[in-house]
């Protein structure tokens, strides 16, 4: 129990250490973006429905199966498909969480569009998302297919 709230500690002081830098940034120095969290009432957002849901969501699609992606992003999903159950075990279980919050978050934002078009700007701004976010997931099957089951730690420890 000591040792848990050491770690927090260090957690909360480092992030003390750095957070300051970003609030500097977003207070003073970032222009602001009227496109995200705007004073427009939520009947005014032409996006906020099933139909804008729909278009995020092919938009998503129609991006990870295009040719420039070699098909990485499909045999991503294929490798983590089959072993799916390692992705809701210990440490893998943050990551899991990390792009269930990011997506939910990217998803609100493209419902909340009031100043582009959605489809211009899932052309826009999704191949980019999609290329930033590929060292991580690439990083979190690779994790999630070398992390050993307990069966297979019980039997390399009985050897």
């Amino acid at each position: 129990l000591l040792k848990n709230k050491k770690i927090i500690f260090l957690m909360l002081a480092g992030l003390c250490a750095t957070v300051w830098a970003t609030f500097i940034f977003k207070l003073f120095l970032a222009p602001p973006n009227p496109d995200i969290l705007t004073k427009t009432p939520l009947t005014a957002m032409p996006f906020l429905n099933p139909e804008g849901f729909y278009l995020v969501i092919s938009g998503f699609f129609k991006e990870i199966t295009q040719t420039r992606w070699q098909y990485a992003w499909l045999l991503l999903f294929l490798a983590a498909v089959s072993d799916w159950r390692k992705y809701f075990r210990a440490e893998m279980r943050i990551f899991v969480l990390f792009f269930a919050l990011y997506a939910l978050v990217l998803l609100s934002v493209y419902l909340t569009t009031v100043h582009f078009g959605l489809p211009w700007r899932l052309s826009r701004t999704l191949p980019r998302i999609l290329f930033y976010l590929l060292p991580s997931v690439v990083f979190t099957v690779f994790c999630a297919w070398g992390e050993e089951t307990n069966s297979e730690k019980e039997k390399t420890s009985v050897i």
